[in-house]
């Protein structure tokens, strides 16, 4: 169970285990949490609710139930990906109102992507993921975050900026190519 805003928000099976509440950040209303195994359903939910435009900006993997499916079951023990999702409670139900993830997780600089669901943007929830998702990396003592994003998606960019991504040149597909280098408290320098 997860208590927000005096409003009481039960998962689906209840969990309420140390290890989902020392992973899971609050702030406001939302929580970033990692992707569990009864999560399906409402990522599947989240990316029904995906606008023409959102899914123009989107484009990391499938949005189908399917995939859905593979990331709260086999995906979710993959150790070469670590993928979290953003909630708030509607009603007594949770729905996933974000989702960031790495991929080449087992690398020093894995990859980055994310996305905020519509009608919940510009209310500093992708802020709340970066956050997220930077701590996440540095508590893993990564050297820096790789991500990818379209020339016209001028609001991610933002936000990249806004945590010190650097864009480094594009990739093969022309969008840029963005790094975040976390320095190197070894040797004094950056990582890369």
């Amino acid at each position: 169970m997860i208590e927000e805003n005096n409003n009481k928000c039960t998962s689906s099976n209840g969990s309420d285990s140390v290890v989902e509440r020392a992973a899971a950040t609050t702030e406001q209303k939302f929580t970033v949490r990692p992707i569990r195994a009864d999560d399906a359903d409402r990522i599947y939910d989240y990316f029904q609710s995906f606008s023409e435009r959102t899914k123009h900006f989107f484009m990391p993997h499938a949005i189908d139930r399917a995939f859905a499916e593979k990331l709260a079951n086999e995906d979710r023990l993959d150790p070469n990906t670590n993928r979290f999702v953003a909630v708030t409670c509607s009603g007594n139900r949770e729905i996933v109102v974000g989702y960031v993830f790495f991929w080449n997780w087992t690398k020093r600089v894995p990859w980055l992507g994310i996305g905020v669901r519509d009608g919940f943007q510009s209310r500093g929830l992708g802020s709340l993921m970066m956050r997220y998702a930077v701590d996440t990396a540095l508590a893993y003592k990564k050297g820096g975050i790789l991500l990818t994003t379209l020339q016209d998606n001028i609001r991610a960019q933002g936000l990249y900026r806004k945590f010190g991504y650097e864009i480094i040149g594009r990739d093969m597909r022309d969008e840029f190519l963005l790094i975040l280098n976390f320095p190197d408290k070894n040797i004094g320098a950056t990582s890369l």
